[in-house]
This record gives C-alpha cells, structure tokens and sequence, in this order.
C-alpha cells in the first residue's frame, strides 16, 4: 500500500497538466493532519513534492500545514546532508523559517533518540572488538543481523486511483432539510436522503457559496462510507462532494442526472465498482486522502478520477466548473 501511495503522489505531481495551485492544495489538504504525506517518515513522495512544489509553498500566503512541512523537510535534508550530496537543490534552498503548524514534528522522538543512542553502543563495542580480538573480522557478520524490507509486489497488485474509486462509496443524495448552524458561520447542517431508512445528518461548509434556499430538494453526491464525525457539536454522516477553482474562491455543488435517483452509486466509466470499504477501512488506510488529488472535472465539466470520467445508469455527472479540484 505504501509503494502504491508514493507512486500516486509521484504520479500526481509529475502530471503538466495539472497546475501548480492544484498541487499546492492538494499538499494543504493532505498534510493538514499528518507530518508527512506517506507513513510517519520522510519517503521519495516528500522529496519529488519538494522539488516541485517548494517554491509555490514558499510563496503561498495561506498554506500553513504546507509551509511547516517544508520547513520539516528542509531540516531534514540538512541534517542528512553529509550522507545527501546528491540532493543539493534540495539542502541549499532559502525558506522561511519558524512557520507555525497545526503538527510541529521533532526530528527526533524519544524512541528515536533512544535507537540512536543504542546504535551507538553497539558500534564503539564493535570497534574495541576489532582492536582487540583477531576474530572480530570473521565473527563481525553473523552479528550483523538487519530485517530486509519486504520486496515490492508486482505491478499489477498496486492500488490505482480507479481501483481506490471503486472501494469508495459515492451515492446520490437529495436535501430533503437544511439550516445554518448556530454557531459555526461557514457550515450547512443538512439531512439528505442517500436511499436509506432515514435521512443522513452531513455538515457542509458552504455558506460562503451557497444562499440556504439554494440547498433544499437539490441533488448532490455524497461520500457514504465515511466515518461519522462531530463538526462544532454537529453529527455529520458522510460529506458532499463540490468542485473547487484553485483558489477555492468559486465553489459549486457536482450535479447528478436529474432523473439519478436516491442510493444510487456512482462508478467509473468501464470500471465495475467493488464491495464499499468500510468506514474503518477507509480511515485506517487513508483512501479518501489517497482518492482526493485524482480527482477533477475536465475541460468539459464532466467530474473525473483521474481523467475517467463518473457515471450513473442515467449518464455523467457534471460541474458548472471546468477543470477544476473536486473535494
């Protein structure tokens, strides 16, 4: 999965034709909560992300998670210079520095330092060995032993965007009620029907896009096999999907066939959908964060993963927007 993971963010950010803006808010987006974009450790995603996007993220004058990471992996690659002289564009790069973040990450954790520390020992014991024992030289390998990193699965067994899609649920919705919350300014508390026995309770934050009249009766798309989670006391089950300039200044709602009707589950063109993950597995496996920088609509507003376009039994889904971030 981690393979896979860096080889989409590799795949993602290496694309000409997606712009710049585009990936700096896919970088914002995803490490909003996380100090890194794959796993708990500097990986090759971190590094090509860097090349491409430091001097957008640099420039930015709101991207916060963005700029603490950038500095995260600035200290980074100085720290391992010495070893890094390959990476010269990388060590000899200004940024600014003391940039406040939601996750400030220390370069080295108490386990770490407790790992170097260890480390160290065992390499001065080794040392006084080879100065003082003759066998050291022969004995020296069998103490050498380190856990190889499993090896790569073939191609093939690689999650691609369209086959995180298809583990995805979206389904087509309809406000049947909505209010503005009481006390957070930017959030819709709607209930839409998603074909189940009750309406789903889901907090939007459109109210700078959106008038309220605007919402009841529309039909949306709905993320469904979420985790269920509180937004300022609200319970919100599943979130709606929306395209978004790059600048997130203009915001509009994705728009299924009129005729599509409640419960019906989006796919891909071609692509036969799979059994939903569940909400836990989408959570523990990061799908949706996986499943966010793939998907767009095109130059003729059709709502895409990764250029295949979605569709339902009654035709394609749509956007007033064209070429523009879906979230």
């Amino acid at each position: 999965m981690e393979i896979a993971e860096i080889g989409m963010w590799q795949t993602f950010l290496g694309r000409g034709d997606v712009e710049a803006a585009a990936k700096l808010r896919a970088l914002e987006r995803a490490l909003e909560r996380r100090s890194y974009l794959v796993g708990d450790r500097l990986t090759l995603a971190d590094l090509v992300a860097y090349v491409v996007s430091a001097d957008a993220v640099a420039r930015a004058k709101e991207a916060p998670a963005a700029k603490r990471w950038l500095q995260q992996i600035q200290q980074e690659t100085r720290r391992l210079a010495p070893e890094a002289k390959r990476l010269p564009a990388l060590v000899d790069l200004k940024l600014p520095v003391n940039v406040p973040g939601p996750l400030p990450l220390p370069l080295l954790t108490k386990n770490d330092k407790k790992k170097d520390a260890s480390s160290t020992s065992s390499k001065k014991t080794t040392t006084t060995v080879e100065k003082t024992t003759p066998a050291a030289d022969a004995a020296a390998p069998k103490k050498k032993k380190t856990k190889k990193a499993p090896a790569p699965g073939p191609a093939g067994e690689e999650e691609t965007a369209a086959q995180i899609f298809s583990l995805m649920e979206i389904k087509v919705g309809v406000i049947v009620d909505c209010w503005e919350h009481a006390e957070a300014e930017k959030l819709f508390c709607e209930k839409i029907d998603v074909g189940e026995a009750e309406p789903r309770t889901i907090a939007s934050g459109l109210r700078a896009f959106y008038d309220l009249a605007d919402l009841k009766d529309r039909k949306v798309l709905v993320f469904t096999n979420l985790k269920a989670r509180t937004m300022s006391g609200f319970k919100s089950e599943g979130m709606v999907l929306c395209a978004s300039s790059d600048d997130h200044s203009i915001v509009k709602f994705l728009e299924p066939p009129k005729d599509a009707k409640p419960g019906e589950r989006v796919a891909l063109e071609a692509i036969e959908n799979q059994t939903p993950a569940t909400p836990s597995q989408v959570q523990k496996k990061k799908l949706l964060e996986k499943l966010l920088p793939f998907l767009r609509t095109n130059a003729s507003g059709l709502a895409c993963c990764d250029a295949v376009p979605f569709t339902l039994p009654e035709g394609p889904v749509k956007a007033p927007l064209p070429t523009a971030a879906i979230g």
